[in-house]
């Protein structure tokens, strides 16, 4: 059985950076939404901000679902 499972780790790596990235990104569009007015964006943002968050978080918590790993 092939146990090689190195892209499979970069590919679960990236997604994660990438989830932190769109959550500090959410969250630094909404202050910026804020201050200027734009409420409707700022939840907009939040809303982002939230569901990288949340999936990532959700991600982590479940643990490797694979066999073998």
């Amino acid at each position: 059985m092939n146990t090689d499972n190195g892209w499979v780790n970069s590919l679960i790596g990236i997604a994660a950076i990438g989830g932190v990235i769109t959550g500090v990104a959410g969250l630094l569009a909404a202050l910026v939404s804020a201050q200027g007015g734009g409420w409707m964006a700022a939840g907009a943002c939040l809303i982002a901000a939230a569901l990288a968050f949340g999936l990532l978080a959700g991600a982590l918590l479940a643990g490797p679902s694979r066999p073998g790993m």
